[in-house]
C-alpha cells in the first residue's frame, strides 16, 4: 500500500490518499481518507483496470495494447497494427 499525504489538505478533515496494488485484484484501488471527528473514513473511492480489453461478440477476446495510437488522413486514432 502506497500512502501519500499531501503538502496542501485537499479540504477539511483530509487525512491522506492511499493506493492498493494485489496480484490477487482485477484492478489498482485508489480512495481518499477523511476524519470528520468520528474516526477515519473513506471520502473517495476509485478502481482502475491496468488491462483493458473486451468480448468483440464473436468469442475473441479485443487486447487494446494490439493498436498503435497514430493519426490517419480521416483523424481517427488507434489503427491495428
Amino acid at each position: 500500500m502506497e500512502i501519500y499525504i499531501k503538502d496542501k489538505p485537499r479540504g477539511v478533515g483530509y487525512v491522506c490518499d492511499i493506493v492498493y496494488r494485489s496480484d490477487d485484484l482485477p484492478v489498482v484501488v485508489y480512495a481518499v481518507l477523511i476524519d470528520r471527528g468520528h474516526g477515519l473514513e473513506v471520502g473517495e473511492l476509485e478502481l482502475f483496470r491496468e488491462d483493458w480489453g473486451y468480448d468483440d461478440g464473436h468469442g475473441n477476446w479485443v487486447d487494446p495494447r494490439e493498436y498503435v495510437e497514430e493519426e490517419d488522413d480521416g483523424g481517427r486514432l488507434s489503427l491495428p497494427r
